[in-house]
């Protein structure tokens, strides 16, 4: 009787759909392990980098670009989408460890290395992004609300650099430009507290590093400068400034908030305006427009303004074009000019330009400061706090009172700055003049009478 040969048949049927689907799988597995060796790297690296700028939005100082991380977190704290990605961070981090262990097939140690601390390393920022994700989770107003109290306290807290560190800062500017003469140190009054310095605002600003060195080396005063909302949107710009040079965003928050401690402040009121003159604009004019913030706050606590005027570096230099700063920033018109100073700073706002200079060598002999007699802004019938004292109850002044204070200072720093343009023709020619003879007759005392 001869054997069946159906078993052997089935066998063999089975061992070559066994074997099919072996090379199948082999082949997938193959496939997979290749295309992810070729892009897993870069899939790691952007994802890396996905999380870090998420991160970089979300931690940065709250001042920078215009207060973009607040608008920032308050959508994300509201936004179902940015929760669910929060939410499945860790997930994709555990699907690039499968495909890492698929990938680690067709690569080396090397690289299997890599791949391994790229994943370790997203891993720890998706972990970072979700338990930063809970402080802010459907509110960001705490989180931002701690981040202005820690802002307040350095603020407030603040010590400037010792002299010697502001000398050697200020040394390359003080080398290739003339030298710094200060007048009118006699005229401060002996309380050395509670002063707003407001003077005009040189070309490109270059008179602000040497107006605090030669206050603080020869009278001991660093009044901190009060500046653009635009300087302090700029990553690294606001700790340079507010680091070296104690300088403040001039919001009227801040001026409260200082003033009500007492400490000395430096304004101008030209702004960026003033500093960026165009070449059809006189020099050392006051470019002032309707600006009367500082004499508003001067009323409000009380303080004593001393007019500085600043003389020579607008002679140092020449402006060789007006550059359109404004047309450039906004893509020639593209992007529509902001409401609000405030939301884009004077570079964005309509027809800003920035004056391009040469310097002129030999057009002056030094760059010359001069304090004008002091402007207490005092309010007859209320109390000032003295040094040190918290400023709690700060008067609110008519727009009358404020615009009264605001053209006597005008009108004080540019009687300064006319005598210092005759002192400084003076010194050109050789002359000696005393820094008093013809200083201009004592500026008034602006007194409010109290509504009481």
């Amino acid at each position: 009787m001869v054997p069946s040969a159906a078993p052997d048949q089935e066998q063999v049927a089975n061992q070559r759909t066994s074997s099919a689907a072996t090379r199948w799988y082999d082949r997938l597995l193959t496939s997979v392990s290749t295309r992810v060796s070729k892009h897993l790297d870069g899939f790691l690296i952007a994802m890396m980098l996905w999380h870090l700028s998420i991160l970089l939005v979300t931690t940065m100082p709250k001042s920078y670009f215009f207060g973009l991380k607040a608008k920032l977190l308050d959508r994300f704290s509201r936004s179902l989408l940015y929760k669910g990605y929060v939410r499945a961070s860790p997930g994709v981090t555990g699907l690039t460890v499968i495909l890492a262990l698929l990938g680690s097939l067709r690569v080396g140690r090397v690289t299997s290395r890599r791949w391994r601390g790229l994943i370790l390393a997203n891993g720890l920022l998706a972990y970072v992004q979700n338990r930063l994700y809970e402080l802010f989770r459907g509110d960001a107003s705490p989180l931002l609300s701690l981040e202005d109290k820690a802002a307040d306290r350095e603020l407030v807290n603040w010590q400037p650099v010792s002299q010697e560190a502001l000398a050697a800062m200020t040394f390359p500017q003080r080398c290739t430009l003339p030298p710094v003469v200060l007048l009118g140190g006699e005229t401060l009054p002996r309380n050395r507290s509670r002063l707003l310095f407001v003077g005009n605002h040189a070309i490109w600003g270059l008179d602000v590093p040497l107006l605090l060195n030669a206050l603080y080396s020869q009278e001991n005063i660093f009044p901190r400068p009060l500046g653009s909302h635009a300087w302090f949107a700029a990553p690294l710009a606001n700790e340079v400034m507010g680091l070296l040079l104690g300088a403040v965003d001039g919001t009227q928050y801040n001026c409260d908030l200082l003033m009500s401690k007492g400490a000395n402040l430096l304004v101008y009121p030209g702004g960026e305006r003033e500093a960026w003159k165009k070449s059809s604009d006189a020099k050392y004019s006051l470019l002032w427009g309707d600006n009367k913030g500082f004499a508003r706050m001067a009323l409000r606590h009380s303080y004593t303004i001393i007019p500085v005027a600043t003389v020579g570096t607008e002679d140092a230099f020449q402006v060789v074009a007006d550059f359109p700063l404004s047309k450039v920033l906004r893509l020639g018109g593209l992007i529509p000019a902001p409401k609000s100073k405030q939301l884009g700073g004077n570079a964005f706002q309509e027809g800003a330009t920035l004056p391009l200079l040469v310097p002129r060598r030999g057009r002056t002999k030094g760059i010359y400061f001069k304090l004008g007699r002091p402007i207490p802004a005092r309010l007859v019938g209320f109390g000032f706090a003295e040094a040190g004292e918290v400023d709690s109850n700060p008067y609110v002044p008519t727009d009358q009172e404020v615009i009264a204070l605001r053209d006597d200072v005008r009108t004080a720093l540019e009687e300064e700055v006319a005598w210092l343009l005759k002192y400084q023709a003076q010194e050109s020619g050789g002359s000696s003049t005393s820094s008093t003879s013809s200083t201009p007759s004592k500026a008034p005392t602006h007194q409010v009478r109290s509504k009481l």
